[in-house]
This record gives structure tokens, C-alpha cells and sequence, in this order.
């Protein structure tokens, strides 16, 4: 597998995908989101973006590689979107709304897939991970209390995703009032 990294500020996070790597991850996800997982080939994959199987094999080896790319990408950018909340003050709050509004659209389709529509166990942990990483550098009395923080986040990011509420200034600034009260 081939992956393409950016030099810089950014070869400490996980490597930047082209728009070939792009266009392979979409419609992965576009598959994914309709056709069991051990059921998705190749030759299937291939033909639902069209790309030659020959251009797959240039970056990836399988189709579990591809997904295996996607997880580790929306992991880190849920880490990212998550400094950005723990980071969120009123005097800065038009840039960091724009920054977690980019990364929600960036990430919405795989998010969605994996914490919604196939509810991934495992990759659902690994979300919450990050989150009480995240939290955990607020005050928290207990680990109750990181857990409670932790299914509030939750909530609000699934929320988002389902269309359930508007994601705006005013629901990030209720958002971290309230994360801000609980972990007094």
C-alpha cells in the first residue's frame, strides 16, 4: 500500500491520502454503507467509482486496507475535533466552529457509517477513548464522571450526525458551557 505523506507541521498525524486514495475511500464507504463488509470485492469496488483494479493495487492490497486507512484517519480527526472542543473559548469560537464544521464534513460519511449505521463496537471505543483522553486533561473527580462526560460528547457528535440538532456556534458554546459545569 502506498501512502502519500505531507512534509512539515503534519508528518506527526497520520499521512494525507490523494484523490485517487480519496475517491477509493468514498466509494468504499458508499459500499460499505449498503453491502456487508466480508461481501465488498475488488473487482466491485473498482467498478462503483470506476477505477482500473490495477490503480487499487497501487495503494491498497485489499479492501480491508482500505478501511483499516479510513478508521486510523477519522480516529485521528476525531482527536483533532476534540482538542478543538477542549480548546473552545468565546473570543475564538467563529475560527473553531469553521475548523470542526470542516472536519464533520470531512469526516461525516465514515463517522456516520461506523457509530450509526453499522454501530462498530470496537471502533466505537476507540472514539470514546480519545474522548476521555480528551477530557481527561479537565478536572474529573472520578471515572464515573469521565464516563458521563464522555456519553455527553458522544451524544452531541451523534447527534450532529443524525440530524437529531443543528451544529452551530450556539450549540458548541452550550456544549462547552456544559462540559465546562461538569467537570468543575
Amino acid at each position: 500500500m502506498q501512502i502519500i505523506y505531507t512534509a512539515g507541521d503534519n508528518s506527526k498525524d497520520y499521512p494525507q491520502v490523494n484523490t485517487t486514495q480519496k475517491k477509493i475511500c468514498q466509494g468504499f464507504i458508499d459500499l460499505y454503507a449498503r453491502t456487508p463488509l466480508e461481501l465488498i470485492t475488488i473487482r466491485q469496488l473498482c467498478q462503483s467509482i470506476p477505477i482500473a483494479r490495477t490503480t487499487f493495487y497501487r495503494y491498497f492490497d485489499n479492501v480491508a486496507q482500505v478501511e483499516e486507512l479510513l478508521v486510523d484517519l477519522s480516529l485521528s480527526q476525531v482527536g483533532q475535533l476534540m482538542t478543538l472542543i477542549a480548546e473552545f473559548k468565546n473570543d475564538n469560537s467563529n475560527q473553531v466552529v469553521q475548523q470542526m464544521t470542516n472536519l464533520l464534513d470531512a469526516n461525516q460519511g465514515i463517522w456516520k457509517l461506523l457509530l450509526v449505521t453499522k454501530r462498530s463496537s470496537d471502533y466505537t471505543r476507540q472514539v470514546e477513548r480519545i474522548v476521555k483522553a480528551a477530557l481527561a486533561g479537565q478536572k474529573q473527580a472520578s471515572y464515573l464522571h469521565a464516563q458521563f462526560l464522555c456519553s455527553v460528547t458522544m451524544g452531541f457528535l451523534i447527534g450532529i450526525l443524525t440530524d437529531q440538532f443543528k451544529f452551530d456556534k450556539e450549540a458548541l458554546v452550550e456544549l462547552e458551557r456544559s462540559l465546562r459545569k461538569l467537570s468543575a
